[in-house]
């Protein structure tokens, strides 16, 4: 399974912003707002890369994603999203699209109303899955840094 976007409506010093980690697709999220400025939902596009290039990194390696910024640009709150939040995402708000088998899966918790210009599977279960990371930062928060952390997997794994 392949992590392809994170949107995030608000955590931390992110606010409305979207991430793509793929070098084969990218996607655009245009938010939807209610009458209080409530964002319920939006439309989210999907563009393959015609400049992809397949097997780049050899064949047991789809693709490697670097989190590059400046000084308090976010990085590590993009990442504390991803590694802390994707199993308990109380009061964390948005979504996360990712790859498996040639299909899209949306992780939608907050239950957003998406519309897409393409197919996605929202049937997803939460599971153990292991990760390759090493981040000093990670060393103040409650899990190791580096190992395993719980995200959501398909459910026919």
């Amino acid at each position: 399974m392949e992590l392809l976007y994170i949107w995030i409506e608000e955590y931390k010093n992110i606010k409305e912003q979207g991430f793509n980690f793929s070098s084969k697709h990218h996607f655009e999220f245009i938010p939807e707002k209610d009458k209080e400025g409530k964002i319920v939902g939006g439309e989210l596009c999907h563009e393959g890369n015609t400049n992809h290039i397949e097997n780049f990194f050899g064949e047991n390696i789809t693709n490697v994603t670097a989190i590059i910024g400046e000084n308090g640009a976010g990085k590590s709150s993009l990442l504390e999203f991803v590694f802390l939040n994707q199993a308990d995402r109380k009061g964390k708000k948005g979504f996360t699209v990712f790859g498996w088998n040639d299909q899209f899966i949306l992780y939608n918790p907050n239950e957003y109303t998406i519309n897409t210009n393409f197919n996605i599977s929202n049937q997803i279960q939460f599971t153990r899955t292991h990760f390759i990371y090493y981040a000093n930062y990670l060393n103040n928060f409650p899990i190791d840094n580096r190992g395993s952390i719980d995200i959501v997997t398909p459910n026919e794994l």
